[in-house]
This record gives C-alpha cells, sequence and structure tokens, in this order.
C-alpha cells in the first residue's frame, strides 16, 4: 500500500489550533466500571508503524462524517479464534479492554479557567 504525504513541513494552523478545541480526555475505570484518580495512573499505548498510518487513517476518515456525540467504539483483543479490527487495528492479547468515544469538550482556556 502506498500513501501521499502532501507537506509533513507544512506549518499553517489548522482550526482546531487555533480555536484550542483538540482535545483529548482519558479515563481509567476500574472492573466494576467506576472512574479511578486519574493521576495515580499512567497510560501507555502502543501501536506499530501500520497501527499509526491505519489508526490516523480511520480517525481522520471518521471525523470528517461529523459523528455524533457518544459514538463510540470497542477494541476487541486477539483471540486464538477470532481477530476483530476497529478502526484499522487490531487490539493486542496482553491490551486492557479498550473504548473510544466521541465527546465535545470545553476549549483548553475554558478547561483552564475550572482547574
Amino acid at each position: 500500500m502506498k500513501y501521499i504525504v502532501t507537506d509533513l513541513h507544512e506549518n499553517n494552523l489548522e482550526d482546531y489550533e487555533e480555536n484550542d478545541t483538540n482535545i483529548m480526555h482519558i479515563s481509567v475505570l476500574d472492573c466494576e466500571g467506576k472512574i479511578q484518580q486519574i493521576n495515580k495512573f499512567k497510560v501507555c499505548i502502543s501501536l506499530s508503524q501500520d497501527g499509526l498510518l491505519a489508526l490516523g487513517k480511520e480517525l481522520i476518515r471518521l471525523a470528517h462524517r461529523n459523528p455524533p456525540v457518544g459514538r463510540h467504539f470497542h477494541f476487541d483483543r486477539i483471540q486464538k479464534d477470532s481477530a476483530v479490527m476497529s478502526l484499522g487495528v487490531y487490539l493486542h492479547p496482553d491490551s486492557s479492554e479498550t473504548i473510544l468515544s466521541v465527546n465535545d469538550f470545553d476549549k483548553v482556556s475554558e478547561i483552564q479557567r475550572k482547574l
């Protein structure tokens, strides 16, 4: 598979960068689904080179389809008798259960103001 990259050094700011609306929120849930204090844990996300490309491509496609808030994707671990790809990647069998969801957040300045 070949990929076309137009310009990796392009310095134009995207709208989301100017608006400070490119927010990611990570929660750690216990076995009962209760949110744990995030500052007690670290989250490590590791992808192969092809995994980076595949997930990135699928996230860009998803963003252009304007998914509704609440839309979510489950990543199922690879098992001996099945492997399910979600958003272009397979979840390693030693991984934690993973759910990616779409949400709206305040701008960075609003989040900082509330801290």
